[in-house]
Order: C-alpha cells, then structure tokens, then sequence
C-alpha cells in the first residue's frame, strides 16, 4: 500500500530550536527512522506552507510535492469582553514553556515592557520544560523576572483545558513567540475567541494573522 506522511514537529527541528543535543543517541535514532520515512513516502501531507516549504528544502523533496491542509478554525468558542478589559487584560502566553517556542525571549521582552508600564499583566499557561542538568525551570524563570516586577508575571502551570477559556477571557492579547512552529492551535484558538496574537514569522502563524488588523508579527523570537 501507499506510504503518506503527515508532517507535524519533525524531531530534528525540535532538537535544534530547544538546543538540544541531536547526537544523543535517542535524537539520533529518531532523526533516522523519520529521515527514512519522509524521504521514501509516496505523498506527504502538513498544516502548514511553512513547514511545506521548509520540509521540502531539508529533505531534498520536489518543490509543491507536499500537501497542505491546515487544521480547523473552529477550535474555540468567541468570548465577548468588556471594554475595561480591553483596556486592563492580561496579555497571555498558552503552551509547554520549552525554549522552542520562544519562551525564553518573550520573558526577556516581557520584562523591559513592564518595566516601561506597570500596568501589564503577563499570565503563563503551560507545564515548565526549561530545566537543565544544572538548573531546574523554576530556578530559570526566577533569574529572568527581577524582583520588583514579580508581581507583573503569573505562571500557572499546566491547566486542564476546561480552565482555559476563564484565562481567554481575561485577556486583551496572546503571544505565540516561537523560534519554530508549524501551525500551532493556540494561535488558532485564541484568534477564535477574538483576541489579537503577537508572534512569529517562523511557522504558520504568518498564516493565520493579517498583520497590523488581526495581529502583530516579529520577524523571529529575538527581534
């Protein structure tokens, strides 16, 4: 029978944009099998024309070879909001706290805004994945908030779903500041309920957001 390959977040690009070490011997032997697999598939298939693209570079495939079929839209419900909370909301960041999707650079940028306005409320939903053999991920993200803007920042861990729409509704903007993305349902989800999305060119989410009207992109985490 025919092989197609759904392309999601292949190993390889994970590793590298979490900076990991791809020559451990699990990234490694994952890197194989996939590499495999996706260079003799018959028909590949992705959400996005990011990845598409970028796929189709890394693995020598033909140029339009792989299918892109984006996920659904209607992945939330629309909240109506408040005008103070337009004005007072939280600006919230939703997802695995992991280097990969930016996380570390939108703290960093997090901070010189709340420095510049106290009135901001940064919110962070999502399990910390940021630790190290030397440091844990709590130690991290306390070296990256100082002190006095303490109060600023809230992280929440990871929540059941059914929390989520409490912290959407409270919110006036999301962040999807990912060093590499494919086509992410946070940025679908949230846009679903009507908030406007901060993020990245590097993934789907230049996709989804009409620049300057539906949302703001960055041309990568650092910038």
């Amino acid at each position: 029978p025919p092989c197609i390959i759904h392309l999601h977040s292949p190993m390889e690009f994970i590793v590298r944009h979490n900076d990991w070490e791809i020559h451990h011997p699990y990234f490694r032997t994952a890197k194989r099998l996939e590499d495999y697999s996706i260079q003799t598939a018959d028909a590949w298939l992705c959400p996005s024309r990011y990845l598409a693209r970028h796929s189709e570079s890394h693995y020598g495939l033909p140029n339009d070879s792989i299918r892109v079929i984006s996920l659904p839209i209607n992945a939330a419900p629309f909240i109506e909001r408040p005008k103070e909370t337009w004005k007072k909301g939280t600006i919230l960041y939703v997802g695995r706290m992991e280097r990969r999707k930016g996380i570390m650079e939108w703290i960093l940028a997090a901070v010189r805004a709340a420095r510049k306005d106290a009135r901001l409320n940064f919110e962070f939903i999502g399990a910390n994945c940021l630790g190290t053999d030397d440091l844990n991920g709590d130690a991290i993200i306390a070296d990256l908030v100082p002190t006095d803007l303490k109060h600023q920042f809230h992280f929440h861990g990871e929540q059941k779903r059914s929390h989520l729409p409490r912290f959407l509704s409270e919110a006036r903007l999301a962040v999807v500041p990912s060093r590499w993305e494919n086509f992410p349902n946070t940025c679908v989800e949230a846009m679903c309920t009507g908030l406007p999305v901060i993020a990245t060119k590097e993934g789907g989410m230049a996709e989804m957001i009409d620049q300057g009207r539906t949302g703001w992109l960055a041309e990568s985490a650092d910038t």
